[in-house]
């Protein structure tokens, strides 16, 4: 089975044209058909179009007695690793919960680990200027999810 397919299926089920799909995932048609036809689909370009057309996908630990997995939104940026406070935080072991638009060369990004902390990572695409990290209150990570949420994840406070 191939990426391709699990998304034609989708559809299919959906009965949604290609090029409804298209504008409901904001990509271009022929964009989208190349990449279903060619099967060169990235997972999460996959997941990311099961997800709009309203479907989950499932990640389950057969030999955890069914246990179903949870995969880890990644971020926008490279790979951050810093300690703070005592604590290392890491955007490799950690999900990606949201992130601003870019103003100035810079933007924040909202991570929580797997212990359940928050941290931001400040991105920035001028020369010499490292990315940061700032541990953050739940309060502050609220505020940041309700601000620059877009809907692809869920909501980590009402879980």
């Amino acid at each position: 089975m191939k990426a391709s397919d699990i998304v034609e299926d989708a559809i299919c089920i959906r009965g949604v044209l290609h090029k409804d799909l298209a504008e409901l995932t904001g990509k271009d048609y022929k964009y989208l058909s190349k990449k279903l036809s060619t099967n060169s689909m990235k997972a999460q370009e996959m997941v990311d179009i099961i997800q709009e057309l309203g479907f989950e996908i499932k990640l389950v630990d057969r030999q955890r007695e069914g246990q179903v997995v949870s995969i880890r939104h990644r971020g926008t940026g490279p790979r951050v690793k810093r300690m703070v406070g005592g604590i290392t935080f890491d955007t490799s072991k950690s999900d990606a919960l949201c992130h601003s638009d870019v103003e100035d060369g810079r933007y924040m990004e909202l991570h929580r680990d797997q212990e359940g902390r928050f941290f931001i990572v400040h991105y920035s695409f001028w020369q010499k200027e490292d990315a940061t990290i700032t541990a953050c209150s739940e309060e502050e990570a609220r505020h940041l999810f309700s601000r620059y949420s877009d809907g692809t994840v869920d909501d980590p406070f009402n879980e």
